[in-house]
């Protein structure tokens, strides 16, 4: 009888061995690969993110439809030359020759602006590291490295890792002095299990992810300097051998909703993100937000929020490249503002957060 039961119980273990996943690098983006991802602001009925443990199953298949996105990865080689010499430069920067780039969100604080953006990734068998960026600030290009380096996973990737990390950066920016960002990042692979999306479901590991960032800027004139600190934002992923991106993952910072972008096999009608068509500022935005559009031509814009309803819908003047939005009367919260080419039918992308 002992030796029956220790046979289930070897055999139960086994079971649940196999249940769990491993990811590695091989599971991570290449350059030339895309993830199309649908984006909403809303979980369906009582779930709940948090939720975790050994052989959970997670049901979301009730999301929503939400907004058809795509994520695309570029080759290094494709990014701005000035860049390359820091990210794609095997002699004098050994440490920091990136696999892939990808584009990154505009920002704007006032004195110092960040645009056209270009984030480097280095992926192997010790981890996923996010390297540093190269954007135009204040109009001039401008490589920037993460020294520390950023770790985002460390390989392989297993059920009860957890690991933190600390990365830092800082750009001189000429007439004006410095402007430095640091981030602490805590990651642990706190379950397993299955989860279910709409019409499809994933052997996963789930992680989760705590995100403290800080940007401060000292003005070399006055000899001092201000913080900008981020809202602590935590993230939840659920990450399958299948592909290169979390099938699933809920974020929120304090003081905002959630923001939930899943796996969607098919996409049609995508918003193309990577195409600087227009930029904003300020961002995050108060009263008003400004719309400066690059090429001349004819353009609508709407405003979306989290939830997919549209807020806001109007034509531009045809020939006006500026134009400002009157944001003072919508509630703090992360928005998605669209620019539709009239001619082309294309709609570009970008995202701003109310204040």
């Amino acid at each position: 009888m002992k030796l029956h039961l220790l046979s289930i119980a070897l055999v139960s273990c086994f079971s649940i061995a196999d249940a769990q996943i491993s990811i590695n690098q091989n599971h991570m983006p290449s350059a030339n690969e895309q993830f199309n991802y649908r984006l909403t602001g809303v979980l369906p009925g009582s779930v709940d993110p948090a939720a975790t443990g050994e052989g959970m199953t997670w049901d979301y298949s009730a999301l929503d439809q939400g907004l058809a996105m795509v994520d695309s990865f570029f080759t290094v080689g494709s990014a701005p030359f000035t860049y390359q010499i820091f990210f794609n430069n095997q002699l004098f920067y050994p440490n920091y020759k990136a696999d892939y780039a990808r584009r990154d969100a505009d920002v704007n604080f006032g004195l110092v602006n960040l645009t056209n953006t270009f984030v480097f990734y280095k992926n192997n068998a010790q981890g996923l590291r996010n390297l540093g960026y190269g954007a135009e600030v204040n109009g001039i290009p401008t490589p920037v490295q993460n020294d520390p380096i950023d770790y985002i996973y460390e390989f392989p990737l297993n059920y009860q890792d957890a690991f933190t990390g600390h990365s830092e950066s800082e750009v001189a920016i000429p007439t004006l002095g410095y402007f430095h960002r640091s981030l602490d990042r805590s990651t642990i692979v706190e379950g397993y299990g299955t989860l279910n999306l709409p019409g499809v479901s994933y052997e996963v590991l789930k992680v989760k992810v705590i995100l403290n960032a800080s940007d401060s800027i000292y003005i070399e004139q006055f000899g001092s300097g201000f913080n900008i600190d981020q809202p602590e934002e935590t993230i939840y992923q659920w990450l399958a051998t299948e592909h290169i991106e979390p099938v699933l993952e809920i974020s929120q910072q304090i003081g905002f909703g959630y923001s939930v972008r899943y796996l969607s096999p098919i996409v049609s009608s995508v918003m193309e993100e990577e195409a600087v068509i227009f930029n904003l500022s300020p961002v995050p935005a108060n009263g008003t937000l400004r719309v400066e559009i690059v090429n001349q031509g004819a353009y609508s814009y709407e405003i979306i929020d989290m939830t997919g309803k549209v807020l806001e819908s109007e034509r531009i003047p045809e020939g006006m490249l500026t134009h400002l939005i009157s944001v003072g009367t919508m509630i703090q919260g992360v928005y998605l503002i669209t620019l539709s080419d009239q001619n082309t039918g294309v709609k570009y992308l970008r995202t701003f957060i109310k204040e």
